[in-house]
């Protein structure tokens, strides 16, 4: 895995201070817990199902101050490798809020708007197990819930509930009813 200096190499060859350790603000990012090529393959592609992590509080918080000293946008995103628009957005960020701290990822936790209707549908799928993912939908949107029907019928495999019309591994027709084309 390649190691990415966080320093330029012109200030001090091989990334060494003056008493043969590295100073604080030129370690690489491997050692900042930084890791590039982290779920991709040979191509460049991603790999597996997880979110991508924000780059480190460190990083964050020395391409803001790098910038801050007078250095441009462009000159702060070659010393750190980093893109030039990471470098605006944590400017930005450092303006508006004051903090470079990565905002949350993904969904926030709730279930969305039918989970306040959850009881409901499982006693309508319930009461009536040949209502359909349609019919659903219109009764929800007459109680004021606009929703897809793809919406409900993951909803409904959240919960358990099956809107099958047929026992599990039976056909709406057999094999030689079925008219062929």
């Amino acid at each position: 895995m390649p190691v990415v200096a966080l320093c330029m190499a012109s200030v001090n060859p091989p990334g060494l201070g003056v008493s043969g350790e590295r100073p604080k603000a030129c370690r690489s990012l491997r050692d900042s817990g930084f890791r590039l090529g982290v779920n991709r393959d040979s191509l460049g592609h991603g790999k597996g199902t997880t979110m991508g992590k924000p780059h480190p509080m460190e990083l964050r918080e020395r391409v803001v101050a790098f910038v801050e000293e007078g250095n441009s946008h462009r000159e702060a995103a070659r010393h750190f490798r980093v893109s030039p628009r990471f470098v605006n957005n944590m400017m930005i960020l450092h303006r508006l809020k004051g903090s470079v701290a990565p905002g949350k990822q993904g969904h926030p936790p709730g279930g969305g708007k039918l989970m306040a209707h959850s009881d409901w549908i499982g006693a309508r799928v319930a009461s009536n197990g040949d209502v359909t993912l349609d019919e659903l939908c219109v009764e929800l949107t007459e109680r004021g819930v606009m929703v897809h029907r793809a919406t409900i019928g993951r909803f409904l495999h959240r919960l358990g509930l099956s809107n099958k019309k047929k026992p599990h591994g039976q056909r709406t027709t057999a094999a030689g009813d079925r008219p062929r084309p």
